[in-house]
């Protein structure tokens, strides 16, 4: 297989500040047959700017044209791409770019469907909001791991009987690879491969239900990152109740939600 040429496609609204850093990681890439794919969901902040100040070739920016959905949004980025592989983050989070020649090789040589890694979570910097943010979490066996084939038909069965828990490790587009080639089987009648409210969700759950070779690797490829907001603070979601912390399953779900809330449900529109 020839080598591949590789998407990342950044989505984004109104988070200049943080966008200036997510760039800089995938701009920091080592690697020419990459594109890095701006979705501006019509900001009014200094996002133009941010962009601007990067003559970078493999950099596309593009803008929606007016303010529209997540799902808008994403599926903007998605009619840019032109590479084999696509890869989502958001405006807060990051690539690492010193890890990309081994998720080239993982995708040139295995050549899968689509690919997911571990993720570690970076808490911005966030007054008031405790020791839980400004660090880095992840934990050893996130790292250096053998490759493993996801058995996407357990994970069907599993969340048609409301097992969510047992489809972890999952397929992912939003910090995930997945192929071009195979997202074409999604494309609706509209033309968007993209059709559910909650982007990288929709394409997990499609995957399911399509098959094909997903693998996952643990090992960190790109990072989380987590602002925190007003509302989480005032609720003191970073501060669980003693019956919770008492509680192992309690404890695992909330060390979930607050690894992963961003992630699925408070990343850039």
């Amino acid at each position: 297989m020839s080598q591949v040429k590789i998407s990342i496609v950044i989505p984004t609204r109104e988070r200049a500040l943080y966008l200036r850093q997510s760039l800089a990681t995938a701009l920091a890439i080592d690697d020419p047959d990459v594109e890095i794919i701006v979705t501006d969901n019509e900001s009014t902040d200094d996002t133009a700017a941010v962009v601007a100040a990067y003559s970078d070739p493999r950099l596309k920016y593009v803008k929606t044209g007016a303010r529209v959905s997540m799902r808008q949004n994403f599926e903007n980025g998605m009619r840019q791409v032109t590479g084999d592989y696509v890869i989502f983050f958001g405006d807060d989070d990051g690539i690492l770019p010193g890890q990309f020649r081994f998720l080239r090789r993982l995708l040139e040589e295995r050549q899968p469907d689509a690919l997911s890694w571990s993720l570690p979570t970076y808490g911005w910097p966030i007054e008031g909001f405790g020791k839980r943010t400004g660090t880095v979490r992840y934990m050893k066996h996130w790292a250096y791991g053998t490759p493993d084939t996801l058995d996407i038909e357990a994970r069907r069965r599993a969340i048609l009987a409301a097992q969510h828990h047992r489809t972890l490790p999952q397929p992912a587009l939003y910090h995930g690879c997945i192929s071009r080639r195979y997202l074409e089987a999604f494309r609706g009648p509209s033309g968007d491969i993209i059709n559910g409210s909650i982007p990288d969700i929709h394409i997990t759950y499609r995957i399911y239900f399509r098959g094909g070779t997903v693998l996952h690797v643990p090992h960190m490829f790109s990072i989380n990152g987590f602002r925190g907001s007003p509302l989480m603070r005032q609720r003191g979601v970073h501060h669980a109740s003693k019956s919770i912390r008492r509680s192992p399953t309690r404890r695992h779900l909330l060390s979930c939600l607050f690894d992963q809330t961003k992630a699925r449900w408070g990343r850039a529109q």
